[in-house]
């Protein structure tokens, strides 16, 4: 049985900003007796990991008091989360918006009224899809062959759903902002206090999850 999703309030901006992050994929690489490779390819999309420890570590950036407010607050998290449990939205700083990229996963084919939101990442002839799970309320615009448009944004699930078929062979595009949905990849959290009063914990890590 999938976890819980907590839709709001969105985990705060002001630590996930310290978070080190990633964009990945799995892949199966097997070295076979010629000492060639066979590579599969085991997600379609990529996926997204963090680490928020170096929010604890602020105590001589920002004073005690600011470094017990970052303590409480990711301890609320862990607790009402479930630890691994229940996900949420996280802002990730590297990565928020379309930057003229926003697309779809599939195309209008007269057919079609509902379609996944999705980022484009293009290097040279190659281009991959992203999808996005997780657009911000009232940040989203959607084209239809450059021309906007009214369809129906679901922001919990970035599907977008229109009243008839699009036009076959025309392109959607959007602009706008979004979220990524994560969980935290632990159950419990231990930390404590040094000699030079940081606080010491190795790894507070989230990981990305399909909606």
């Amino acid at each position: 049985m999938a976890g819980a999703f907590l839709e709001t309030p969105r985990f705060p901006d002001d630590l996930a900003v310290w978070a080190k992050s990633g964009v990945g994929w799995s892949n199966q690489v097997v070295t076979v007796k010629s000492g060639r490779e066979v590579r599969n390819q085991v997600w379609t999309y990529p996926k997204a990991r963090f680490d928020i420890a170096n929010a604890l570590r602020l105590v001589a950036i920002q004073g005690e008091g600011a470094a017990a407010y970052n303590i409480a607050l990711v301890r609320n998290w862990i607790i009402t989360m479930q630890g691994q449990y229940s996900g949420f939205r996280f802002k990730d700083a590297t990565d928020f918006k379309d930057e003229a990229a926003g697309t779809f996963v599939a195309q209008p084919d007269g057919v079609l009224t509902v379609f996944q939101m999705a980022k484009s990442y293009t290097m040279g002839a190659v281009t991959q899809l992203r999808q996005i799970q997780k657009p911000v309320s009232a940040t989203v615009a959607v084209f239809d062959n450059g021309s906007p448009v009214s369809p129906t944004v679901d922001y919990t699930t970035g599907k977008v759903t229109f009243g008839s078929p699009p036009t076959s062979g025309h392109t959607l595009t959007w602009t706008g902002q979004f979220d990524i949905p994560v969980r935290f990849a632990l159950d419990m959290l231990d930390w404590a206090l040094d000699q030079g009063g940081l606080y010491v914990i190795q790894t507070i890590p989230l990981v990305e999850i399909r909606i």
